[in-house]
């Protein structure tokens, strides 16, 4: 595990916090550890209030009385301590630098990791934006990495999910000459979040709608989502109706508004597995290709501007043309007289310039507001 670029990035993503470390523990840890312990643990963890039982289906009520009476040989303890299921918060949740991460490898991939404030928003929201861009091959990401432009062939989304806050991760493995390309897709497709969800949310509903109902045909899946909605993520549906509600008041608009939040560069982390040498050289030449992009464009505007300036003057007969001050007026039926002028030197703005006026004239009269 700590050759993959999972547990390279949980390093940086929850650094000084427990959830930097494997579930397992290490070899050495693992070793050290005695029957006495694993007693104390087992105790710990089988607690009288530590256990559940989800019972779904077409069942007998005297099947409960069997369960109980399975279970009444056993002593239980009680777990005193109160979970709260909160997750420790990194010092850099929330506040990520623009920076990428790499690891030397031999095989190229890609993770991106975004955090999520989980408190502020519903689970079915949550739920929602993770199915919307990461999970299924119908999510937008998937589409357009694989399904349009055959960039990756492995493709390995997660929600790391809790009570305060959440970290969505796409790990995906991409050929070296596709790295660039692929990661300005993922990035395009979150830029494109933000300018407006459409009908990306009539993909995903039916599943918590229309096809509600198929939850309660897999009793495994039932009793897992049963168990982490209520258990670790508090959150209590008294029926299938209740979820199925929830995720139907979601709107595009609150989608909208919720991708605009998060998918800010400050909550986004970047790391990246494969070649440091390949890896430098490309993004040298795609930094240098980048530049005489940004300058070609620059000399785009900068010619647009001095030529739009000498066709003005050579229009109005004039010798030199260095400066225009342009007056826009307004008034409400005669009365509060505002102006503002905008000033352009040698065909660019001069925003530095720029005035707003309270004009004293009583009449609706372009000409006397500019005198």
């Amino acid at each position: 595990e700590e050759s993959s670029l999972n547990y390279f990035t949980k390093q940086i993503a929850w650094k000084d916090t427990s959830l930097e470390r494997t579930i397992t523990g290490k070899k050495k840890t693992l070793n050290k550890i005695r029957r006495k312990q694993l007693c104390a643990f087992q105790k710990k963890v089988l607690a009288a209030n530590n256990i559940f039982f989800y019972i779904s289906g077409n069942y007998p009520e005297s099947s409960l009385s069997v369960l109980t009476r399975l279970l009444e040989p056993y002593s239980f303890s009680f777990l005193k301590e109160e979970r709260e299921n909160i997750a420790p918060v990194p010092k850099r949740f929330g506040q990520r630098k623009p920076k990428i991460y790499v690891k030397n490898s031999k095989k190229t991939c890609v993770c991106f990791s975004v955090d999520i404030d989980a408190s502020r928003y519903t689970l079915a929201e949550k739920n929602l934006l993770f199915d919307i861009l990461f999970e299924g091959e119908f999510c937008k990401i998937h589409q357009e990495l694989s399904e349009k432009k055959g960039y990756v062939y492995s493709y390995d989304p997660c929600f790391q999910h809790y009570n305060n806050i959440g970290q969505m991760t796409l790990v995906y493995e991409v050929l070296p000459k596709h790295l660039y390309d692929s990661v300005e897709t993922v990035i395009e497709v979150l830029k494109s979040m933000k300018e407006g969800i459409t009908d990306e949310l009539s993909y995903v509903l039916p599943h918590y709608i229309d096809n509600a109902g198929f939850l309660l045909d897999d009793t495994e899946e039932f009793n897992w989502v049963r168990a982490y909605e209520g258990h670790i993520l508090d959150v209590y549906y008294k029926d299938i109706e209740e979820r199925t509600e929830s995720y139907r008041s979601v709107t595009t608009e609150r989608m909208t508004q919720i991708c605009r939040e998060v998918f800010r560069q400050s909550n986004i982390l970047l790391t990246i597995k494969g070649k440091k040498k390949n890896l430098i050289e490309m993004a040298h030449v795609n930094a240098k290709i980048s530049l005489e992009q940004e300058m070609t464009i620059i000399k785009k505007k900068k010619k647009r501007s001095i030529l739009a300036n000498e066709e003005l003057r050579k229009l109005l007969n004039l010798d030199v043309l260095d400066r225009i001050d342009s007056f826009d007026n307004s008034n409400l039926f005669g009365t509060f007289a505002v102006s503002g002028m905008v000033v352009f030197k040698n065909g660019k703005p001069a925003k530095n310039e720029y005035r707003k006026y309270k004009v004293s004239v009583d009449k609706n009269d372009d000409y006397n507001t500019m005198r």
